[in-house]
């Protein structure tokens, strides 16, 4: 749990404004939120309970209320990506797309 929790900061912290190459992905502009997180209907307690720290400190940080723009967040701690072995504590993956997150 606590490898979501450090993972839902960082990105919080991490991506308000990150930049895609030439594109930028605007996660809040003019204290207006421009995404929302989401989780799989299965998600696992872990993942429901980053989902919502995330939400919470996100607002917090940048004051712009309730996530729900049309840019993903997704939250999914099961599978690496990188083909790797199983996660570790504290260990995280971000992968950011044109029209998600994850």
């Amino acid at each position: 749990m606590k490898k979501l929790v450090v993972c839902a900061v960082a990105v919080a912290v991490a991506l308000v404004g990150c930049s895609q190459g030439e594109r930028r992905v605007a996660l809040v502009e003019n204290g207006v939120a421009k995404c929302r997180v989401v989780l799989s209907d299965d998600a696992s307690l872990p993942e429901k309970f980053g989902a919502k720290e995330l939400a919470k400190y996100f607002s917090k940080a940048t004051g712009c209320g309730e996530l729900n723009g049309p840019y993903e967040i997704a939250i999914d701690c099961r599978d690496r990506r990188d083909g790797l072995d199983p996660w570790q504590e504290d260990e995280f993956e971000i992968d950011v797309g044109e029209k998600r997150m994850t």
